[in-house]
């Protein structure tokens, strides 16, 4: 199953990776303890193949588990990321969008308390940054 988070909306959407279509939608959630309430929007979101959590980039960056809505603040980006992705061996990833302080640049988060660590800077683009993982070469790809 594909996941995909709403840019305009707080849901994230199922969908079906044979037809693109939207099969369902879940509202996502922050716990009552950690603000109390809805998020607004999203822009980066990745599952973490090694322990199934997904995690979303948001106006605050969270974990939450596939199919429930349910999300736990782990920290606050200091970039605006646009995109995420994991690696094989749950490493996650994010590309910094045109809003961000430094555009176009690929960083290492840490999913414990969502940090940002320089891995290097992309650029060749305008608007719209996307990254992902292939398993079966290896490589992270990117497109801007």
């Amino acid at each position: 199953m594909l996941y995909g988070i709403d840019s305009q909306s707080p849901f994230i959407d199922v969908i079906d990776p044979f037809t693109g279509s939207i099969e369902s939608s879940f509202l996502l959630l922050l716990n009552e303890d950690q603000f109390g309430s809805t998020v607004d929007f999203g822009s980066g979101l990745a599952v973490n193949p090694v322990t199934n959590e997904m995690y979303a980039a948001v106006l605050i960056n969270l974990g939450a588990e596939p199919g429930t809505g349910n999300a736990t603040v782990i920290g606050t980006l200091t970039q605006a990321i646009a995109a995420m992705t994991f690696t094989d061996n749950g490493v996650l990833y994010g590309v910094s969008g045109e809003r961000s302080d430094t555009p176009e640049t690929l960083f290492r988060i840490d999913t414990d308390d969502a940090s940002l660590s320089f891995v290097r800077t992309l650029g060749n683009g305008t608007d719209g940054e996307s990254i992902a993982f292939n398993p079966d070469d290896g490589f992270m790809y990117h497109m801007s």
